[in-house]
């Protein structure tokens, strides 16, 4: 799945069972000292992964902290995403001079509950879904979801405001496993959001997502 949403500028690491249970560094450990079972795991992979794509990426090895809204502080030079949902964690890593962001999101393919895809879908999103044809695995919901996450993910940290998911509304083009995103409010970078498209994919049981800035050309594309 993740080969079908990243290009070969990004170095990608989906995490082994051992993975889940590596040591972390030492400024890392702090993180987790008072978490559940479940998101030391969690944060164990992701944090494992990342590195190992840093390291593959020969960037200079560094413990990975995190900033004040809870994203990952990345070494000067590299942009990157890590996401992780139940047994499944990864983590997308570029160097700056290629991608500007990364956003990388992966899902339990299964539907949502109604008041949770109110909170999620616009009311055009939820018209259109009966409009796509069938998705392997999952609902559109799900996908709408994780396409905002990757957006999200990506957006970020280059204007570091916050965004909602009404803000934003996904139209999804199923021949290409594409989709665009659309800014409704005025927000730092909205004069690029019609450049903002992703690729979606799926396998069995997960729905993945990703949205990427190019630097190069300046647009962004996965």
């Amino acid at each position: 799945m993740l080969e079908d949403l990243l290009p070969s500028v990004v170095t990608w690491v989906r995490a082994t069972p051992p993975m889940w249970e590596a040591p972390l560094l030492p400024e890392e450990q702090v993180y987790v000292e008072r978490v559940v079972e479940k998101r030391r795991r969690e944060f164990t992979a992701g944090r494992t992964c990342a590195r190992e794509a840093l390291r593959q990426l020969r960037a200079e090895s560094t413990p990975l902290l995190r900033d004040d809204s809870r994203r990952p502080i990345w070494p000067e030079g590299y942009v990157g995403s890590i996401t992780h949902c139940r047994d499944f964690c990864a983590a997308a890593v570029a160097r700056i001079a290629d991608c500007q962001g990364v956003g990388l999101d992966v899902e339990k393919a299964q539907g949502l509950e109604e008041g949770v895809r109110r909170k999620i879908c616009t009311d055009r999103e939820q018209r259109r879904f009966s409009q796509l044809p069938r998705l392997p695995g999952g609902a559109w919901e799900t996908l709408t979801f994780s396409a905002k996450e990757s957006l999200y993910k990506c957006y970020s940290p280059i204007y570091d405001t916050f965004l909602e998911f009404h803000d934003v509304e996904v139209d999804f083009h199923p021949d290409a496993r594409e989709f665009r995103v659309r800014c409704l409010r005025e927000v730092p970078g909205r004069e690029r959001f019609s450049e903002f498209c992703g690729r979606y994919s799926w396998e069995e049981g997960y729905l993945g997502t990703s949205v990427l800035l190019m630097a190069s050309s300046e647009e962004s594309q996965s």
